[in-house]
């Protein structure tokens, strides 16, 4: 039956940061494995995504982390869950408290630290948005709307690397994103290349 609380753990031995420094990201020891990071539970696999499923190998995440946001620009994995059938009554599998749980566990295995927990306040995101000028913020991100976010932080070989924990009574997410550089192929157009071309 589906878990209708929209409550999510206190995990122990963590401390929310208003005000986040990079500097006090733990180095990881443990062996991550390849990203994204994780596998999934086989009571989470198969379960529908709604459409918002993002991979790329650059791309921007604005992180909030209790006051401000903190850009991390780099490969990105988003992974979206919901109900397996939120038309059908008998079916409708979600249990909110295990999924973040497990998730939450999972990352602090790695070695990662908690750097913040909560709703964002939606003046935060909008404040965002209107600072760069479009809806910046859910484009790239698009659980801003879940009741719950959890964000989480590692160093590992000279990358930083942070997961981030979605979720509310019927839907949730996972997002990994690490530093990166962007790799440029763009140039310009020389003459011998156009005499070649012709």
């Amino acid at each position: 039956s589906q878990d209708s609380s929209s409550v999510v753990p206190n995990l122990e031995n963590n401390v929310n940061q208003a005000n986040f420094d990079l500097t006090t990201l733990p180095e990881s020891n443990a062996d991550l494995g390849e990203s994204p990071y994780y596998t999934l539970p086989a009571w989470l696999d198969g379960s529908s995504t709604y459409g918002s499923d993002k991979k790329t190998d650059y791309g921007k995440i604005e992180l909030y982390t209790g006051k401000d946001f903190y850009t991390v620009e780099g490969p990105v994995n988003t992974k979206n869950f919901e109900m397996r059938d939120p038309n059908d009554p008998s079916n409708r599998e979600w249990n909110e408290y295990k999924y973040v749980r497990s998730f939450s566990k999972h990352f602090e295995s790695l070695g990662a630290k908690k750097i913040w927990e909560g709703k964002i306040p939606k003046e935060a995101i909008e404040n965002l948005n209107k600072k760069n000028n479009r809806d910046d913020y859910f484009y790239n991100f698009g659980t801003s709307q879940q009741e719950n976010i959890i964000v989480y932080g590692l160093k590992k070989t000279g990358k930083n690397i942070f997961f981030i924990i979605g979720s509310d009574s019927a839907f949730g997410s996972i997002t990994v994103v690490e530093n990166g550089e962007l790799k440029q192929d763009i140039g310009i157009i020389k003459s011998d290349q156009i005499q070649k071309d012709l």
